[in-house]
């Protein structure tokens, strides 16, 4: 999220719109996630890209990633699905997605760390050999 940024770079609204040439609104609407980065134009992107010193693509995935805030909402409610339906229930259900390659968003990236995470729990807990098909996926 983009105010994660901002807050990680101990900046304001205005001193990055200062620094950018961007309108202090467009910054805002970003910060407050009323407008996403996908949306906003090249050029705008690119100045803020020069104006963190990364590139356009890691300019993306820093304003792309879930914040904190999401990170532990998610966390609570697959936890939530764990404990509601029992972990060998839960690592069933989500085995097919485990197969997934790529993701659409970063949030469903994050998704599927919890569905690792819970996978590998349940495994080692039960010490399972993890089945082959999965042991490429390990990291």
């Amino acid at each position: 999220m983009f105010q994660d940024v901002l807050d990680n770079n101990n900046l304001s609204i205005k001193q990055c719109s200062e620094g950018t040439g961007i309108p202090k609104s467009t910054i805002a609407d970003l910060a407050k996630g009323k407008t996403s980065i996908q949306k906003m134009s090249a050029i705008n992107l690119y100045n803020l890209s020069q104006y963190f010193n990364v590139s356009m693509e890691q300019m993306l995935f820093y304003c792309m990633l879930p914040s904190y805030e999401d990170s532990v909402d998610l966390l609570i409610h697959e936890q939530k699905k764990i404990d509601d339906m029992g972990l060998k229930q839960y690592v069933a259900t989500i085995k097919r997605t485990l197969l997934i390659e790529t993701c659409d968003t970063l949030h469903d990236e994050a998704r599927l760390a919890v569905y690792w995470e819970a996978f590998y729990k349940y495994y080692k807990e039960r010490r399972l050999p993890i089945p082959e098909e999965y042991r490429r996926y390990m990291r």
